[in-house]
């Protein structure tokens, strides 16, 4: 492969990325995301710092707004008769 073949690649796959993550946040805005759900999220951002995969929410939330992406990740929890089990949301941004 060319070097500029090499260079092409790069950008193709971050928009590829960037449309995938954009896509699921839209079409799961408002659901509640419990542990299990918060999984398929988490592979969804593909963030790293060097090798390891990026799990917490201020960190979710912190490569939402470098990169301009209008929605937010907030914790709650559910009510005593539910078991009180912590669930993440995905928001839009209002600024």
């Amino acid at each position: 492969m060319s070097i500029a073949l090499q260079k092409n690649v790069v950008p193709y796959e971050e928009a590829e990325r960037y449309y995938t993550l954009l896509t699921y946040l839209e079409q799961n805005v408002n659901r509640r995301l419990f542990k299990s759900d918060r999984a398929e999220l988490i592979k969804v951002f593909n963030v790293r710092d060097k090798y390891r995969l990026q799990k917490t929410i201020g960190v979710l939330n912190q490569y939402l707004i470098e990169n301009n992406i209008m929605y937010k990740l907030q914790s709650s929890q559910t009510g005593r008769k539910e078991g009180r089990k912590k669930y993440w949301v995905i928001v839009p941004r209002t600024e």
